[in-house]
């Protein structure tokens, strides 16, 4: 196997990992707030504690990863998210809840920052159905981590069981990254051991609505992973299982919508794909806002959200790149970091507007809204160089 082959193979792993990480909050975020003596609708604070911790990281390590490889980006981090997870189970108190969900956070995202500019450095021009692949095992994750919360639940009566099994899958793939000669060269027009003003400054005008749309997606995203099974336990009465299983469907539908648009993007775009992407999410966002305790139109929306989040991050996150190559890490460092801000913001919000009668729902679906209007800005600033030919 060449080094290009392995480096993307340990990235896809890596990325299940993280999935598996992020999805057991929400399927356990009852019985963690209630360890930490935190009331419900304001348990959106962990995964904003993770979202400050996931800013730093991206902003800091691009440089960091394109000298030195993906090795001293993943590593750490995939450790972080062990003893994040591992600590955050051993808190007993919101204080160090809040520091331990900062340092999962950190470990999240490192690999996260870890993955998208490898991915982007290896294939350039023709990354983004390679990042669509990658984030397609971020899916089989979300997908897998309720299910993890499930069997820890249901099978073991213990929520705490899904976070210890997890911190290991964590552990034992960071050590094996001790051991893989995983190293790149960053294909850009600077080589890096020059000095920084050799580079050319980044532009900040077509990056802003890109931001503005990650921001979105990242909160929204959170959002659904936190909030949509409380939101169908609170709404549509179902039980523990049921909701598990539905919002294990939110992943595996991003699942399928990545792998979809591995074809798709190849064929029609980025542009188009993005829109027809963020139009079906806006549908499904309505359905699960209006549809009440109809849970099957709920799963309806659940499934189309899922569908058309799906190619939206590792989409946008090619453009970047691809408009400023010489400034690559620095591109997706500022976009994967302030963009995770949504992510703070947003379940926050979410908490608050269902004020512990529902998942706040309604938040998802302006969030949609949003996207969609940033992609128009999008399309302005980016429409004649990336558009399908």
């Amino acid at each position: 196997m060449n080094n290009r082959r392995l480096v993307t193979l340990t990235c896809f792993i890596a990325f299940i990992v993280m999935g598996v990480t992020t999805a057991i909050l929400g399927p356990t975020l009852s019985y963690l707030a209630a360890a930490l003596a935190l009331p419900l609708a304001s348990a959106g604070i962990l995964r904003a504690a993770q979202q400050i911790g996931g800013i730093s990281a991206p902003l800091g390590g691009g440089r960091l990863l394109d000298r030195h490889g993906p090795r001293y980006i993943l590593l750490p981090g995939l450790l972080l998210m062990a003893v994040g997870l591992l600590s955050l189970i051993a808190s007993g108190n919101v204080i160090f809840g809040f520091v331990a969900s900062v340092l999962l956070g950190i470990g999240t995202g490192l690999v996260n920052l870890g993955g998208n500019v490898t991915i982007g450095a290896l294939y350039e021009s023709n990354a983004a159905p390679v990042l669509a692949a990658l984030h397609t095992c971020y899916g089989l994750g979300l997908f897998g981590g309720p299910l993890v919360a499930e069997w820890a639940l249901t099978r073991q009566g213990n929520w705490q069981a899904a976070y210890v099994v997890t911190a290991v899958l964590c552990a034992g793939l960071g050590l094996l990254f001790i051991r893989l000669p995983v190293t790149i060269r960053a294909s850009t027009s600077t080589r890096g051991d020059e000095p920084p003003r050799s580079r050319p400054a980044i532009l900040w005008l077509p990056l802003l609505p890109l931001l503005l749309l990650l921001f979105m997606y990242n909160g929204a995203g959170s959002g659904m992973s936190d909030w949509l099974p409380t939101h169908l336990q609170l709404v549509a009465h179902s039980g523990v299982d049921a909701a598990a299983q539905v919002t294990s469907l939110y992943g595996l539908s991003l699942t399928i919508g990545r792998i979809l648009s591995i074809g798709a993007l190849r064929q029609f775009g980025n542009m188009r794909v993005l829109a027809v992407a963020i139009g079906v999410a806006v549908v499904g966002a309505g359905l699960i806002t209006f549809g009440g305790a109809q849970i099957g139109l709920v799963t309806v929306g659940v499934v189309m959200v899922g569908l058309g989040f799906a190619p939206i991050y590792p989409t946008v996150i090619a453009i970047g790149g691809q408009q400023q190559p010489e400034n690559r890490g620095s591109v997706v460092g500022i976009l994967a970091g302030l963009a995770s801000i949504g992510g703070i913001i947003i379940p926050v919000v979410q908490g608050w507007v269902g004020a512990g009668q529902s998942g706040g729902m309604i938040v998802i679906l302006v969030s949609a809204l949003v996207m969609a209007a940033a992609l128009t800005l999008v399309r302005t600033f980016s429409a004649q160089k990336y558009q399908a030919a």
